[in-house]
């Protein structure tokens, strides 16, 4: 026959109440506690929500804003390339000086009996190629264009005697610069 001791001592009645009431609280706290943070947590999920379907709309709302914005920049990059070109055509049209009008400045300069052999105009320089009768024409025709305001710089770069057609003449090649 085997016997079973108990070693353990009983708790006494006083003891059991107290733990009792300690575990009560506890565990009222522990719920209350649960209760708060479950409330507390509801509202900032519903505060979350709130915000997202704000942000929502105002996403629908600001999208038709958005494509506003993005056509009015559209709009001012068109504005902007025709004030470049109408700036150029009102340039050509009042007074900036264009191929023909330097060609008319040296065919206008030129004395009677020399004539015009060939001609490179760029942007920046000229350079013509003439033949005079004379080599006081080519100095003449220098100051003439130069009074003309076209050009900014004009010298001889070479002379040389030559007949064309028959007849005596010089070889007169101009160079210089034009005004920008």
């Amino acid at each position: 026959m085997k016997h079973h001791f108990n070693f353990i001592k009983p708790i006494a009645a006083h003891k059991q109440r107290e733990i009792s009431r300690w575990t009560k609280i506890s565990l009222t706290l522990f719920g209350l506690l649960m209760v708060i943070a479950a409330v507390t947590t509801s509202k900032q999920l519903l505060t979350l929500r709130d915000l997202h379907q704000e942000h929502a709309h105002f996403q629908t709302k600001t999208a038709a804003f958005n494509a506003t914005t993005e056509k009015q920049a559209q709009l001012k990059k068109e504005i902007e390339g025709y004030k470049k070109k109408l700036g150029k055509i009102t340039e050509i049209q009042h007074g900036t000086a264009t191929s023909t009008t330097y060609i008319k400045a040296i065919t206008h300069a030129l004395p009677a009996g020399t004539t015009l052999q060939s001609l490179t105009l760029t942007t920046k320089a000229i350079e013509a190629s003439l033949v005079c009768q004379d080599t006081n024409a080519a100095p003449a025709i220098i100051n003439t264009l130069l009074a003309t305001q076209l050009f900014e710089s004009l010298k001889i770069a070479t002379l040389c005697p030559s007949t064309v057609g028959g007849k005596p003449g010089y070889m007169v090649t101009l160079h210089g610069k034009i005004k920008s």
